[in-house]
């Protein structure tokens, strides 16, 4: 596999990352009006996207560094 396609699918598997700890942020923002219980349940889905977006854009930068040192850099 090219070096460039690896750091191309390593940026699109960053910005996936990023979207779902940003996705959760949101959804802790939006929770002012819910009940506690309902909540609850929300927070711990949001706990659970927010490490699950910090592992997958771990994995990208791990792509990043492998395509940049097979291609020489």
């Amino acid at each position: 596999m090219p070096p460039a396609f690896v750091i191309v699918i390593a940026g699109v598997v960053i910005a996936f990352g990023a979207l779902l700890v940003l996705a959760a942020f949101a959804a802790f923002e939006i929770h002012r009006g819910l009940p506690d219980k309902l909540w609850n349940r929300i927070f711990s889905i949001t706990m659970v996207t927010v490490i699950l977006g910090g592992f997958v854009t771990l994995i990208g930068i791990i792509l990043v560094v492998i395509g940049a040192l097979s291609s020489g850099m």
